[in-house]
Parts: C-alpha cells; structure tokens; sequence
C-alpha cells in the first residue's frame, strides 16, 4: 500500500474518533419551583342556593262583592277545616334563605306557580276550581329580596352580591280567592280544591 492512500486511511480513522467523542460533551440546565407559595395556593368556589326558612302559613279574610275587606285576616290553623264561602281569601305566607357567596356574582329569581286543581271530576268540584281560578287574584307571588348581601342590581329583575358571603330572605305568598259574585252561583257548593306546590328558582347570569 502507497503512502497516499495509508495517508488517507489514517485521516478518515482520526476522523471519525473525533466525530463519535463529540457524543460525550455536556450541556448545562436549571430549574425553579414557579406558582404561589406553599400554604396560599387554594381556590375556593362561591355558591348560590334558597331553601325554605319556616314551614309557612294561612291566614283567611272575609271581602265583599266591591273588594272591600270586612273581616281578617285571622290565622288557619288546619288548612282542611276551613269551609270555604264567596268573599273568602285565603294567603299563604312562607319565608326562604337565599345563600349566596362570589365575588362577581348575579342572578335572578323566578317563580313557578302553585296550581289549583279541582279534587275530583264531581261538578261542584270543578265549578269551585274555575270559580276561584277565575278570580284575577289568585296568585303566587315572589317579594324582593331583603336582608344579607343581596341587593337589586342596576337591571330589573337581577340581584347582585354586595359582599361575598352571607344570607338573605325572600317571601313568597300565594292567594287564593273565592270572590263574592253580583248574583247567585250555586254550582260549587260542596266543592273541594287541591293545591299543588309551585317553586322558587335562582340562576346564575352575566353582569348586566
């Protein structure tokens, strides 16, 4: 073998020695713990929620045919023993706690109605339940909230937190009225009526 071509050999073998040691040479890295401190580092959730403060309760009051009150509103003791007449209304009272925590929380409150049914399919029951149906008056009703950390907001309708913890009070009444008529209605004598439960519902909105 030449000396050229021994030459050549011996570069290409340095050559490579070189490249497969360069696999060997280090680089440097660091690292640093990022996020909150230990022990502040948690989140807590609001929350929003109404459940009933006091079972409720009856009161009866006597008006007649021009709306006028004559005589209540007294209170019911047993809902059953009344004996209902025309100009007879009774109102239904009952307090709930609204719960409510968030630093940027609105809402707002709607109701769905109770429903007067009447017990049977007997024709003075149904008579007393469009009677008392048919009367504009009968109704549920959701007052404003009062109380805690909840107030009206600057849209109808929607409430907001003035601080972020706290409870408040809505009252919710619900009429019945048996109007005394202009003439002589005597389909409903007798008559009995069912009341179904209505509901209160609270719901998370954007700021208005």
């Amino acid at each position: 073998m030449n000396k050229l071509v021994k030459a050549s050999i011996a570069t290409g073998a340095a050559l490579l020695l070189l490249m497969g040691g360069a696999g060997s040479l280090a680089y440097w890295n660091s690292s640093a713990v990022a996020g909150p401190a230990s022990g502040s580092n948690t989140i807590t959730a609001g929350t929003l929620s109404i459940a009933a403060a006091n079972s409720g309760t009856w009161t009866k009051s006597f008006y007649n045919g021009s709306g006028t009150l004559v005589t209540g509103p007294s209170a019911v003791t047993t809902l059953s023993s009344v004996r209902l007449v025309p100009g007879n209304r009774l109102v239904y009272t009952q307090n709930f706690t609204v719960t409510a925590s968030g630093d940027d929380l609105y809402f707002t409150v709607a109701s769905t109605a109770g429903a007067v049914t009447a017990a049977s399919t007997n024709p003075e029951d149904v008579a007393l339940a469009a009677q008392v149906n048919a009367s504009g008056t009968t109704a549920f009703s959701v007052a404003s909230i009062t109380g805690g950390n909840v107030t009206p907001s600057t849209t109808a309708g929607t409430y907001k937190l003035s601080s972020n913890s706290g409870t408040s009070t809505i009252t919710v009444t619900w009429t019945v009225d048996f109007p005394f008529g202009a003439s002589a209605v005597n389909t409903a004598k007798g008559g009995v009526i069912s009341l179904s439960q209505g509901s209160i519902t609270l719901t998370q909105v954007a700021a208005p």
